[in-house]
């Protein structure tokens, strides 16, 4: 074997390499890591769509050696749609591998059915158990079954040439010492990378658990502190009603109605936080978005005008949603609401709609006393209010309503110049 034949081997070699590694890398940048903590988890459909463009891409593209016969990496999909796949990957993986093989032809078909036979028998005995093994262990065996079938594949490849007048054994035993090597070490990489993506997967779950109790302990430690308030402040009152029983019938019913206002005011705080908790939709219908929110500048304006604030509108009125109309109303209402108690008598709250080729755009507007961006980044989180009687409930319900309806909530603001809250909801066309 020439210096040539060496290098046009390991050139092809390097190709194959990059070549069934390309789909799994792309499909993890374009499609994985963009799922965030929904799911890192190859599905088995998934896979089997990514072996399979692996092992095409692996034949078209084959190491040149005898007439007739294909050698390329395809080995390593095969084996990895059998370990990681289970039984519908390994059979997808070998027959779009023997349709693809049998459109190129050649004089190697007996020699890949020998191969591929024997990795798909295998392959079905280890799936189940392979996920209970070890990395060391897992790559152990991916050794064990890859040797073997390379040496059938020589054996195969021997047998089927060995008559030919050009055939040299020697130049055989070194092209598949190359190969060996090559393919083990590509192998124990497409190993390390299936890994990778699980322990990935395994750690990005583990955060999400992680977070969750974080935050189940930080909105039972605020649920608690808000609830104590006004149920101490009830206590107080009945216990001076229990101590001084002779107190004046008007001090009596101030200090219960009190009492009950306090408690009022603590199931008020449990009810919000057991909605905000479960948010759902109730009732779905076509909304015309921009009458709604002249039924809101309506039913607002009293409040405003007690303030001495005014409502203006820009409404485009050409906006349909399909959603949840009570809902959708009480964030609307909430938003309008904080803004005119933001906002200083003689300021003006404006209310505009519009949509473009994907959402529908809600803005509000005021001109109050503005927020700074650490004020801002909190806004949404539980009993962070900048009201003095406010819990913050009601807006993160309102973050949470849009966010389960696919839409999302910005906030621009400056202090001393007012706050824009704008609402974006996917209107699918309508």
């Amino acid at each position: 074997m020439t210096y040539s034949e060496i290098d046009e081997i390991v050139r092809g070699l390097l190709l194959n390499s990059s070549l069934i590694f390309l789909p799994l890398f792309i499909y993890e940048s374009l499609v994985l890591d963009r799922k965030g903590y929904r799911s890192l988890k190859i599905t088995h459909i998934e896979l089997s769509l990514l072996v399979s463009i692996s092992i095409i891409l692996a034949m078209t593209f084959p190491i040149p050696l005898f007439d007739g016969h294909i050698f390329d990496l395809r080995l390593i999909p095969m084996l990895i749609a059998g370990f990681y796949g289970g039984k519908m990957s390994i059979f997808v993986s070998f027959t779009v591998m023997f349709i693809y093989r049998l459109y190129l032809s050649g004089d190697g078909l007996y020699t890949m059915l020998a191969v591929y036979t024997f990795v798909v028998l295998i392959s079905l005995y280890i799936s189940p158990k392979f996920k209970d093994y070890h990395r060391k262990q897992k790559k152990l065996i991916a050794f064990y079954i890859s040797s073997v079938a390379l040496i059938i594949m020589f054996l195969s490849t021997y047998l089927v040439n060995m008559n030919k007048a050009d055939f040299s054994i020697t130049g055989l035993i070194n092209f598949f010492v190359i190969y060996y090597i090559s393919t083990v070490i590509a192998l124990y990489m497409a190993i390390g990378l299936m890994e990778g993506f699980i322990e990935k997967n395994d750690m990005r779950t583990e955060l999400q658990r992680s977070e969750r109790l974080n935050s189940v302990g930080e909105l039972g430690a605020s649920l608690a502190h808000e609830v104590r308030n006004p149920l101490t402040a009830a206590k107080g009152f009945i216990q001076l009603l229990s101590l001084y029983p002779n107190l004046e019938s008007n001090k009596q019913k101030e200090y219960l109605e009190t009492a009950v206002n306090e408690i009022d005011r603590a199931e008020q705080v449990i009810s919000d936080f057991l909605s905000m908790a479960k948010p759902y939709i109730e009732k779905e219908e076509v909304i015309n978005v921009s009458l709604l929110m002249d039924s809101i500048r309506n039913i607002m304006s009293s409040y405003a005008l007690m303030k001495g604030i005014t409502i203006e509108k820009n409404l485009d009125f050409g906006c349909y949603l399909y959603t949840d109309k009570n809902k959708l109303t009480q964030v609307l209402v909430n938003i309008v609401k904080n803004g005119i108690e933001a906002t200083e008598s003689g300021g003006k709250i404006t209310l505009k709609n519009y949509k473009d080729n994907k959402n529908l755009i809600i803005e509000i507007t005021d001109t109050g006393i503005g927020m700074t961006k650490e004020e801002i980044s909190r806004l949404g989180t539980p009993f962070y209010s900048l009201k003095s009687q406010g819990t913050g409930l009601g807006l993160m319900k309102s973050y949470r309503f849009i966010e389960v309806i696919g839409g999302k909530i910005r906030i621009s603001s400056e202090k001393g110049k007012g706050t824009t809250f704008t609402i974006k909801i996917p209107h699918g066309g309508k």
